[in-house]
């Protein structure tokens, strides 16, 4: 609040006298006073107080001094008229009233200025106060969010106490449990000490034990993993087909004899030279005087070159290479050269113990390797001489000498073989004469030829002329790769009979048509033999 402060001025009035104080000037101060009294009570209003009331004294005072100077006035204008008073006199006074005045108005100034210092003052102390009661009202509302807090906290921590009273009691309850557990742990700590001791000797003798189980280790050949696949699903021992299953033990099998007869029928299915053919004496010893297997088994043999005669000449030499094969390389080992009666003995053992017969075979295969290869070659060369012991007759030289290197080819092959099968800690066997019964055989297929079964052919003689390959496993025998057969009933027997039986001269050469791969095992009507799986995890008898 800001007023207009009229400053009293000495006038003048005629005759030299000065005019008394303005009444208003005293009423501005006295509102001035009245509004300053409404402020707030502070240091600051109580300083402008004391200045007002210093003023309001000055004023007083002001008043008091215009009094007597009116006074004065009053008297020396009577003493004017009563007396004549000397004008020096008279001036003197009025320079001192005078001096008087101007000092009481410049105080009056000092203390206007004083007022408006404290005006300022006090509107600062005005914007301050405002300022410190938002500041008051922020901290009160802290405060409450304080309180919320603390009633909060307060909550939690009666929870927090109520759960150090509960782990306080476990904590209890634990150390308890810890004094059992100690003694516990004393005594399993005693425990462990005395197994550690006998621990200790049981070492010393288990490194006696190894050291006489690698002893023994070293006199075996080491044996392969072969896959069990009694534990195997079907759809798993279709996909894993590895080095050690079963099913590529038959491939192989299989693989050998087909490689037998491609290589063979590739040779003795060309023509044999006229002479040859019109020598009987020649034929003699393949068609059954002495090794020969054509006389056993009534295989009719013509001295021709026609289809049925060829067919006939090869299945008798396959035949007995498949069956030397089985004599001198199908073997346990080659430790001695006739092991016929071994190789009975171990197949006994395996039917009732395969881990002690993979043993045993182990062991005599690891005994004197050198001889044992030396055996093998000598064996070889039996097979070759057996085997080639027929055809050298009819044959050319050139004929006879890529003849004997088909026949070496499938030797080695049939070796190769049977190495894995002899490390294997499983016993497999081959078997021309196996019992067995519709759907466990298969017929012989002649390469080129058109293979027609007859409906009796289970009651008629036959040619077993591929072993059947079976796995020794729980007591049984397991077909793996069926039997071989070549029935008397077959077309190109019944037409090599035929020829026989007519005159000896030679026949028209037919051609032979496009050769056929050998199909799957097949049942007696000629349909195709399923793959299904044994019974109690047994191996298929498939081919």
């Amino acid at each position: 609040m800001t007023s207009t402060i009229t400053q009293p001025s000495a006038s003048r009035v005629p005759n030299g006298n000065s005019a008394p104080p303005s009444p208003v000037d005293c009423d501005f101060l006295q509102r001035l006073l009245n509004q300053l009294s409404t402020v707030a009570n502070s240091d600051h209003v109580k300083t402008a107080e004391d200045f007002v009331k210093d003023n309001d004294k000055l004023h007083a005072d002001l008043e008091a001094k215009k009094a007597e100077i009116l006074t004065l006035r009053r008297e020396i204008e009577s003493q004017v008229n009563v007396k004549v008073l000397t004008y020096k006199e008279v001036s003197n006074a009025l320079m001192d009233e005078a001096s008087k005045l101007k000092d009481a108005e410049a105080r009056n100034d000092c203390l206007l200025t004083s007022l408006s210092e404290e005006k300022e003052k006090l509107r600062e102390a005005n914007n301050k106060s405002k300022t410190l009661e938002k500041q008051i009202e922020a901290l009160q509302a802290r405060n409450r969010a304080m309180e919320e807090n603390l009633k909060t906290s307060r909550l939690e921590t009666d929870s927090l106490k109520a759960t150090l009273k509960q782990k306080l009691q476990d904590i209890t309850v634990m150390k308890d449990k810890e004094k059992s557990l100690n003694a516990l742990v004393s005594s399993e700590k005693q425990k462990s000490t005395d197994l550690r001791n006998q621990r200790q000797i049981d070492m010393k003798e288990f490194q006696g034990v190894e050291l006489e189980l690698n002893t023994l280790r070293g006199f075996c050949v080491q044996r392969d993993h072969d896959v069990d696949q009694d534990a195997m699903s079907v759809a798993i021992a279709v996909q894993y087909k590895s080095k050690y299953s079963w099913e590529y033990r038959c491939d192989e099998f299989n693989q050998l004899w087909e490689l037998a007869t491609k290589e063979l029928s590739s040779v003795l299915y060309k023509d044999i030279q006229p002479d040859v053919l019109q020598n009987e004496g020649k034929w003699d010893t393949l068609r059954g005087q002495g090794r020969s297997l054509a006389a056993p088994y009534h295989i009719s043999i013509p001295a021709s070159n026609s289809t049925a005669a060829k067919g006939m000449r090869l299945v008798v030499v396959l035949a007995t290479l498949s069956r030397k094969i089985d004599q001198q390389i199908f073997q346990p080992n080659y430790l001695i050269s006739d092991s016929g009666n071994l190789r009975e003995i171990l197949s006994k053992v395996a039917e009732s113990e395969v881990e002690r017969e993979a043993h045993f075979r182990s062991v005599m295969l690891a005994i004197d390797p050198a001889s044992q290869k030396e055996n093998l070659q000598s064996k070889i060369q039996t097979v070759l001489r057996e085997v080639s012991y027929g055809l050298y007759p009819l044959l050319s030289k050139s004929q006879y000498g890529v003849f004997q290197d088909k026949v070496q080819k499938v030797i080695e092959n049939a070796v190769k073989l049977w190495r894995d099968i002899q490390c294997s800690s499983q016993k497999y066997e081959t078997e021309f004469d196996p019992k067995y019964q519709e759907g466990e055989w298969c017929p012989f297929e002649f390469p080129g030829f058109e293979n027609e079964l007859n409906a009796d052919i289970l009651g008629s003689h036959h040619l077993a002329v591929y072993p059947q390959l079976s796995l020794i496993q729980g007591g049984d025998r397991h077909c793996l790769e069926c039997i071989s057969l070549l029935p008397q009933s077959h077309k190109l027997c019944n037409l090599a009979a035929d020829e026989m039986a007519q005159s000896r001269t030679s026949l028209t050469i037919t051609s032979l048509p496009a050769r056929k791969p050998r199909r799957p095992s097949v049942s007696a009507n000629g349909a195709l033999a399923n793959e299904k799986r044994l019974p109690e995890g047994k191996i298929n008898a498939t081919r």
